[in-house]
């Protein structure tokens, strides 16, 4: 049996904190290892293969905004904005060849990403910031045929065989699309509440969409809804 009186081992240490903390203490350059990796952006990840498909719905021709939306995303999920948006240009020196490796990567997430008539042409493109500027000038222009796509879409959408929720599912989804191409204040410093007048107007206009097309057999249920103050929010 140890005595108390006996000196402390030199490789040995009494501890008054809590297991919680010793475990904290102990994992803590772990965790500090992997925060530091992640953050670096010529990091890769075992999951992250050539292979790899970061939306689920491909590039075409008329659905550019919500498609870079979703890669943009991913992107900054992976520590990879750096490769599209220039922020990171091709070093000279060790990391070279890290660069050109990631570069290579990043360009096939985009490869997996287009529909095959788009990726045959930037398929010889020599880095993935030209692939993405290349792919932006020439989709991101065709913005009104898309906006008047989207509101000739909300003028014909009915309920007609659909549930009340895939009715305003199929609502929620040309909003969102449409929402993708209207401007928005971006400074921070919009104090007048001109803003949030404008957002509760588009909810408005939501409101009166959705009841619009709801059927007939809800006509009694509509009448009051617009009948009730305050109006009632979509949600």
């Amino acid at each position: 049996m140890t005595n108390p009186n006996d000196p402390i081992p030199p490789n040995q240490t009494y501890s008054n904190s809590s297991p919680s903390s010793n475990q904290f203490t102990t994992y803590a350059p772990l965790v500090q290892s992997f925060v530091k990796q992640y953050s670096c952006s010529y990091f890769l990840h075992h999951s992250d293969s050539t292979s790899l498909v970061l939306v689920s719905d491909l590039l075409t021709k008329s659905n550019y905004s919500s498609w870079s939306q979703s890669m943009t995303l991913s992107f900054t999920v992976k520590n990879k904005m750096g490769f599209i948006d220039g922020t990171l240009p091709k070093p000279i020196g060790d990391l070279q060849n890290s660069w050109i490796i990631c570069n290579s990567v990043v360009t096939t997430w985009i490869f997996n990403a287009l529909s095959k008539k788009i990726a045959a042409s930037v398929n010889f493109s020599d880095s993935t910031r030209e692939i993405w500027l290349d792919l932006q000038q020439r989709y991101q222009s065709k913005k009104y045929p898309c906006i008047f796509q989207f509101h000739r879409e909300l003028s014909n959408l009915v309920q007609d065989q659909l549930s009340v929720i895939a009715y305003f599912t199929k609502l929620k989804t040309a909003w969102n699309e449409l929402a993708s191409y209207q401007p928005i204040c971006s400074c921070g410093r919009c104090t007048c509440g001109g803003v949030k007048e404008l957002l509760d107007y588009f909810q408005i206009e939501h409101v009166m969409e959705f009841l619009m097309g709801l059927n007939n057999s809800f006509s009694q249920i509509r009448t009051c809804l617009l009948l009730t103050g305050p109006e009632p929010t979509i949600q």
